[in-house]
């Protein structure tokens, strides 16, 4: 078994009164506050991470090399869905579980395009490790992207907290397709862990670009400027793309 990182239990999250907090993990403030944004240098930058996310469309993942760190989705000819999700957030398995699926379908019908940004605040390992893998996976197998999240999601909320470890973490990207001894290595020595730490930092707790909308927690969804609330998403296509689009 790997020993990169030890499993710590996950962070204690901060529920408030509003609705919010029966539907998502709310930010701790003070010391897990996300440091403002500014000029930061990491030294392993992941592919297809141009935005700070990756980007779904219909013709698949979206190819980019470097760009701003974090930077509103790209503009398409579809609607652009901006969803930012902690891949330890139980709220955001229960999100992917209900209303996945009907966003996957407006995404390969061409109604819209989807950029997940990945935040990696909920357990201060397993979130890190769990985004590393994904960034990995979205690099050098990214056809697997998009399914690789959606298990990873269901597999952590599975696992009562601790994440998956890093022999898990590469098994679950084999059994996909992405079975590269690139993933495998980038997954068990954390070749982005500091890229994952700096879109973090640079979104936690900030205005998403090109909005007013502060990133207070997640599952956040995000179109034209406006936050939509997971909630009315709903779990079919024809719902999902009238709460995008109202």
């Amino acid at each position: 078994m790997s020993m990169r990182r030890s499993k710590l239990p996950l962070l204690a999250v901060s529920f408030v009164a509003a609705a919010f907090a029966l539907s998502g993990c709310v930010f701790q403030f003070g010391s897990s506050e996300g440091d403002a944004p500014g000029d930061v240098s990491v030294s392993e930058h992941p592919l297809n991470f141009g935005a700070g996310g990756v980007t779904f469309t219909e013709d698949g993942v979206l190819t980019t090399e470097s760009g701003p760190l974090v930077a509103a989705p790209p503009e398409t000819d579809a609607l652009d869905v901006a969803l930012i999700f902690d891949p330890m957030c139980p709220h955001c398995a229960t999100f992917e579980e209900t209303s996945g699926p009907a966003l996957k379908e407006l995404v390969d019908n061409g109604d819209i395009t989807l950029t997940m940004y990945p935040l990696a605040f909920v357990s201060p390992t397993a979130s890190v490790d769990s985004v590393n893998a994904l960034m990995a996976v979205t690099t050098y197998h990214p056809d697997a992207a998009y399914e690789f999240q959606s298990q990873l999601l269901s597999a952590n909320l599975a696992s009562n907290g601790s994440g998956l470890n890093d022999d898990e973490l590469v098994a679950l990207a084999a059994d996909l397709g992405a079975d590269s001894q690139e993933v495998e290595s980038i997954i068990r020595n954390g070749t982005y862990d500091s890229f994952v730490d700096t879109i973090d930092s640079s979104l936690r707790g900030q205005t998403f670009p090109g909005t007013s909308v502060e990133v207070m927690g997640t599952p956040m969804v995000i179109v034209d400027g406006r936050e939509v609330a997971p909630a009315d998403v709903g779990s079919d296509a024809a719902t999902a793309l009238a709460a995008l689009q109202s």
